[in-house]
């Protein structure tokens, strides 16, 4: 007998160890590609840095190319408003984040982005939920390779940042001692902010160490 698997507000979210699994993933990626009008749709996919985030964004990307749409895929970990940001960059027909949010590190998830870059509505959901096969696709299922495309999310949404943001004024008030005697004060986020923070990342906005403290919600569930 089939999961039941339950969308809520901006799609599914579970424990890891009871329900969410690959097996589950997949099986929510063939109701996804079965609800989209497009015949070859074009998808971007995202992911957070909780344990199992990349497989289960690799198993979606799997699946959805396999059905025959083109998927852009992260190759690494980003915050859930890069992906949305994508999917109107690339003009994609939706778009997949592997995340839940505030939840609990125990948990993983799935939102849906239309190609309006913005989450799904109730009825779009609905629609996805009442289209989820009983199994998944068959391990025989062909993965079209070629149609998952690693791609850069990160450095055209920085770029889009600094033609709306004065980054150069941001950073000298954020190291301005005197202006501004208090520290930044920052967490983990499911790993997402560390495209933000860590000081091998030139594009956007670098705060060294000696202004910046960590509000840790460190976990061997969600590193970074």
């Amino acid at each position: 007998m089939a999961d039941v698997i339950s969308f809520g507000t901006d799609g599914w979210r579970g424990l890891m160890d009871d329900g969410f699994n690959d097996r589950n993933v997949r099986r929510v990626a063939v109701a996804l590609h079965r609800s989209l009008k497009n015949n070859v749709p074009i998808v971007a996919i995202g992911f957070d840095g909780r344990k199992n985030s990349q497989a289960f964004a690799n198993a979606f990307s799997e699946v959805l190319s396999g059905c025959g749409a083109t998927v852009l895929l992260s190759p690494s970990v980003i915050p859930t408003p890069v992906l949305s940001f994508a999917v109107r960059r690339f003009s994609c027909d939706a778009g997949v984040m592997i995340t839940a949010s505030h939840n609990p590190p125990e948990y993983n998830g799935i939102k849906f982005k239309g190609p309006y870059g913005g989450p799904y509505m109730t009825e779009q959901t609905k629609a996805v939920e009442s289209l989820l096969p009983s199994e998944p696709p068959p391990a025989a299922l062909s993965v079209a390779r070629d149609s998952i495309h690693s791609t850069d999310f990160l450095s055209p949404y920085f770029e889009s940042l600094r033609r709306i943001v004065d980054i150069d004024v941001l950073a000298a008030f954020a190291n301005d001692s005197v202006r501004r005697p208090w520290k930044n004060f920052w967490n983990r986020s499911a790993g997402v902010r560390r495209p933000f923070s860590e000081k091998r990342n030139p594009r956007f906005l670098d705060v060294p160490r000696s202004r910046s403290s960590e509000i840790s919600d460190h976990s061997s569930i969600i590193p970074g």
